[in-house]
C-alpha cells in the first residue's frame, strides 16, 4: 500500500525505517530479517508464546505511533508461532507464523494473531 500510495524510494525509506525500529526493539542475541517484500522475520531464541506475544505488540504499538518516512504514522500486522509447539521444523514454524499474518489482516489489520496452546 505505501508503494502505491508514497512511490518506491518512500516505500524503500519505510522498511529501513521498519527495520531500524525492530532492531531497537529485540533483545541481544534475538535475529531480525526481511522475508519478503514487505514481510520480516524476528526469531525469539528460548522465548514463550506469551513472551513473544508482548514483543510483538510493544513492536506493533511503537511503530504505529511514529511518523514514518511517508510523512505519517504507519501499522503493522504480524503472526506469531513457537518452536517446537508450532511445528518440528523450521518451515513449519515459519509456514503457520505466515497464515497467523494473513489471519491478522483478515481480522482487520494492525493486530498480532497466533496460535493459543
Amino acid at each position: 500500500m505505501v508503494n502505491d500510495t508514497y512511490g518506491h524510494s518512500i516505500g524503500d525509506e519505510v522498511l529501513k525505517f521498519l527495520a531500524a525500529e525492530m532492531r531497537a526493539a529485540i533483545r541481544e542475541g534475538d535475529t531480525c530479517c526481511r522475508y519478503g517484500g514487505e514481510e520480516f522475520i524476528i526469531l525469539l531464541p528460548e522465548t514463550t508464546l506469551e513472551e513473544t506475544f508482548k514483543i510483538a505488540e510493544n513492536l506493533r504499538k511503537i511503530i504505529e505511533n511514529k511518523v514514518s518516512p511517508t510523512g505519517n504514522p504507519i501499522t503493522i500486522s504480524g503472526g506469531i508461532a513457537n518452536y517446537p509447539l508450532s511445528g518440528d521444523h523450521a518451515m513449519q514454524v515459519i509456514e503457520l507464523a505466515y497464515a497467523q499474518l494473513y489471519r491478522a489482516k483478515e481480522y482487520g489489520r494492525y493486530k498480532i494473531c497466533g496460535v493459543v496452546y
